[in-house]
């Protein structure tokens, strides 16, 4: 894989977002402990941190990008994951299409994917925000893409201390815009996202990834938990009770 320099102009912005990082996401974390009935905007904006009008667009488009909504109205498969999850890796590449041509192509359900990195390493949050900022830049195709390669590459960027620099070539790959990509990354501009996913899978007990959270209609109803071991007649069996009249 060959390398690809960091473009010019944005070190200094680099060392001026590092020493703020920590403080930015601690901010955030606060405003993920909002209660969920607030959005992830919302959430930002009790915490005291001003978005930009473009930020919001950004932010918007970022979260539509991984959202597979066929009618608000149907049951809804959230799937909470970890790019350095090796079981999720494995879901991915033999089930993932499967479950969306059973579900989401036949108009059956609706699908999410969530973010749910483990919080102690931060570069499983970084490969997070490196899928949401491809969805923002380019929509649904930019996350799609990105996440395919970091899934199919992650015994390549897992183990690194900072995988930055293979998100960035793995974003040439894809034709993204590398400034904008990377000042994505350095400015944690979709972290309102992963933390507002972390603060669901927290209030859905979610222990560990994949974990699908089935729901009844367009919300987190939770009424469901299924992992990645369960065959497809569970989640078959999942919709067909959580489309049908509420109890």
């Amino acid at each position: 894989m060959s390398g690809v320099g960091r473009p010019k102009g944005l070190e200094a912005m680099r060392r001026k977002h590092q020493r703020a990082r920590r403080t930015m996401i601690a901010a955030l974390a606060l405003a993920a402990a909002i209660p969920t009935s607030a959005s992830a905007l919302q959430q930002e904006a009790a915490a005291g941190i001003a978005l930009s009008m473009m930020d919001v667009e950004f932010l918007e488009r970022a979260d539509n990008s991984r959202i597979y909504m066929v009618d608000s109205t149907l049951a809804r498969i959230d799937e909470f994951i970890d790019f350095g999850c090796p079981t999720c890796r494995s879901f991915y590449i033999l089930r993932t299409d499967s479950l969306k041509a059973t579900f989401v192509d036949t108009g059956r359900a609706n699908f999410v994917v969530r973010m749910f990195p483990l919080a102690r390493l931060m570069r499983g949050f970084h490969a997070a925000e490196a899928a949401l900022c491809a969805g923002g830049l380019n929509d649904r195709q930019g996350f799609e893409a990105m996440q395919h390669r970091l899934y199919m590459n992650q015994s390549v960027w897992q183990p690194l201390q900072d995988p930055i620099p293979v998100f960035l070539q793995f974003a040439a790959d894809i034709n993204l815009p590398l400034e904008e990509f990377q000042a994505c990354l350095i400015r944690d501009t979709v972290a309102p996202l992963i933390l507002s996913d972390m603060n669901l899978a927290q209030l859905m007990t979610v222990e560990g990834t994949p974990t699908f959270v089935l729901n009844r209609g367009g919300e987190l109803t939770g009424e469901v938990k299924l992992t990645g071991e369960e065959g497809i007649s569970s989640f078959d069996e999942a919709v067909t009770r959580l489309s049908g009249p509420g109890d």
